[in-house]
């Protein structure tokens, strides 16, 4: 299925030393941390001295009510005074949609250094019973000059994403050394490590003199300074990587038809659209390309990077960036038509009808739903209520309503479409952060753990079901030939999308993104037992599944027979819709979270890569 992480510091060796191209060194900002004298690699863990430090148990926020028991008094009431509960910390742990850099770094601004400890071990080691006191002693002293809660904040489009991985593989390497054997067996096959590889690190810390001398090592390398990392790697007996990101090196054989290397990071799919390629990249600009050969048709320049996916209709292309604004150009040159400046970063998609274009926005007092015409950009109403609770919560239109996700606690608005008056308003049971679909006069809506269908003209309620499932996911209503599925925690429900009743339920482990359904097969990916499955979608029963070897799955499509998806580790990969089988086909992304970097169109699979690159490839076939 997937390139398996052979070494977590050889990982990061590939991606520092590929980065020391002819191309111009970014310019990342100098590390900080100082070298300290590290735990002597070759002591057994149980050999220091245990009283030390209190045996580091694991943390998990996806459980915001246990996970706040957990807190000390004064870390609790900081996050209170921040306005800081269950629902942030639900979106810190990617278990419901919304939230923001800035939140998730007031949460662990609370956060008390030992808190961080055991947050960080949970999330990056998968930590799921206490580690012993030597261990915990051993990893306490070797973590100590790195800042690890920089792990846990989001980087944000001025932070170069080699640093935060260098700093991770620094982490996680200082980490694995401390582990004494029963531990090693236990944690090192979720990381991807080998026997051996305990041993490599072990190895690295000595001749480089700790973890903190480790990351600083890989930084120096991806700023164009590879010396000493490399020299590092040959004194113990690690080979080095080619010196040049060559495409053929990341891509299935043959399949590479094209590169296109932008001038930062490019972090969001492409979209495709009328034979030419849109895609925005960290270096602030929106590229269009011409899908068949990558040949650049135009860029613009904004005043910050560009992290918004575009949407192309009717010849203009909207997009937002960090630098606040909303941008209207014409597609076929580029042409700049008209801006709006939101107040916000603008990271969502935009959302086009009826000859407008709606979004969140300042208002007076917070942000709110936006209405511009889509040819001046002219304001033509800014609705009173509600306040979108995220900026990156666009609304969704149908028809003459806009529906807003991210209003105020237990309310659900349908906003008239011409002049942003409320239409009607429905009590859920929770904020409203997802989708609704509309589809024959109804309205489906997921709210946490709940469906709901309202009536589209009224809003009168017409049934909801309560799984009372815990933790919850707030995916998009997926209603499919009269079913409505529901995949909240532990189950996936297949609701009679007319009456609400329980048409079937299959027990899945919790889903890791949003799951589809397509000529008659329901297609997921569970997050803790690491595997995607296939069911029938008219009765529940299992057609195949196919582990994902460790590691989660995002982003799943389904085109031309091939189940396409992002598996954690930095790959988009594919297998046969039909069966399961893998195919022998997979791109190197990079990216190590579930935002989408693929577009498939006409036989040809679009992706952003390594080197700041796009990439055209032939498509797989099943």
């Amino acid at each position: 299925m997937s390139k398996a992480i052979v070494l977590a510091v050889l990982m990061m060796a590939l991606s520092v030393i590929l980065a020391c191209s002819d191309d111009d060194p970014p310019t990342a900002a100098a590390p900080t941390a100082t070298a300290t004298a590290v735990p002597t690699p070759s002591a057994t863990p149980e050999a220091r001295d245990s009283s030390r430090a209190q045996a580091i148990a694991p943390l998990r926020v996806d459980n915001p009510q246990q996970f706040l028991s957990e807190l000390s008094a004064e870390e609790q009431d900081c996050l209170s005074d921040n306005d800081i509960g269950h629902r942030e910390l639900m979106q810190m742990a990617g278990l419901s949609p919304g939230g923001s850099p800035e939140t998730t770094a007031a949460i662990v601004g609370c956060l008390q250094d030992e808190t961080i400890l055991r947050l960080f071990l949970t999330s990056l080691v998968g930590l799921t019973e206490p580690l012993s006191p030597g261990t915990s002693a051993c990893i306490k002293e070797g973590l100590a000059p790195l800042d690890v809660r920089r792990l846990l904040v989001p980087s944000g489009a001025e932070d170069d994403p080699s640093d935060s991985l260098a700093l991770g593989m620094g982490a996680l390497n200082a980490s694995a050394v401390c582990m004494n054997d029963g531990e090693w067996d236990t944690y090192s096959p979720r990381l991807g490590l080998r026997p051996e590889d305990r041993e490599t690190s072990v190895c690295l810390f000595e001749e480089l003199g700790g973890p903190a001398k480790l990351v600083e090592a890989m930084q120096a390398a991806n700023l164009g300074e590879p010396e000493g990392f490399v020299s590092a790697l040959e004194a113990c007996g690690v080979e080095d990587s080619p010196p040049t990101a060559a495409p053929d090196s990341v891509v299935p054989d043959g399949s590479l038809i094209w590169t296109f290397t932008t001038g930062g990071w490019v972090l969001t799919a492409p979209v495709v659209a009328d034979s030419v390629v849109y895609v925005g990249s960290d270096d602030g600009n929106l590229y269009a390309l011409a899908a068949d050969t990558g040949e650049p048709l135009w860029s613009f320049a904004t005043g910050d990077a560009v992290r918004s996916v575009p949407t192309v209709v009717d010849g203009t292309v909207y997009f937002g960036s960090n630098d606040n604004h909303l941008y209207a150009l014409d597609a076929a040159t580029g042409r700049e038509l008209w801006r709006y400046d939101t107040g916000d970063w603008v990271q969502y998609r935009p959302v086009v009808g009826n000859g407008k274009v709606y979004f969140p926005a300042r208002g007076e007092v917070d942000r709110t739903v936006h209405a511009v015409d889509a040819e001046t950009g002219e304001v033509i109403w800014v609705a009173e209520s509600p306040y979108p609770i995220d900026a990156g919560l666009a609304p969704s239109v149908h028809g003459d309503r806009v529906y807003a996700q991210g209003a105020e606690y237990g309310a659900f608005y349908a906003l008239d479409a011409a002049t942003g008056g409320i239409a009607w308003q429905a009590e859920v049971g929770g904020y409203v952060e997802s989708s609704p679909t509309v589809l024959d006069g109804v309205v489906y809506l997921t709210v946490i753990n709940q469906a709901y269908a309202f009536d589209e003209a009224t809003g009168a309620l017409i049934w909801s079901v309560n799984t009372e499932e815990f933790p919850a996911r707030d995916y998009p209503a997926l209603v499919v030939d009269g079913t409505y599925y529901l995949a909240p925690s532990g189950y996936v429900y297949a609701l009679d999308a007319a009456t609400g009743e329980e048409v079937w339920r299959y027990e899945v482990h919790e889903l890791s993104t949003s799951p589809l359904v397509t000529n008659g097969v329901f297609y997921g990916a569970s997050d803790l037992a690491e595997y995607l499955f296939a069911l029938d979608a008219r009765t529940g029963e299992v057609v195949w599944t196919q582990s994902t070897e460790d590691f989660t799955s995002h982003a799943l499509s389904v085109v031309d027979g091939v189940l396409y998806g992002q598996l954690s580790e930095g790959y988009v990969f594919g297998v046969d819709a039909a069966d399961g089988s893998v195919l022998p086909w997979e791109f190197e992304t990079g990216g190590f979270h579930d935002v989408q970097y693929y577009a498939v169109r006409d036989g040809v699979v679009f992706a952003a890569g390594p080197g700041n690159g796009v990439h055209a490839l032939a498509a797989p076939s099943p």
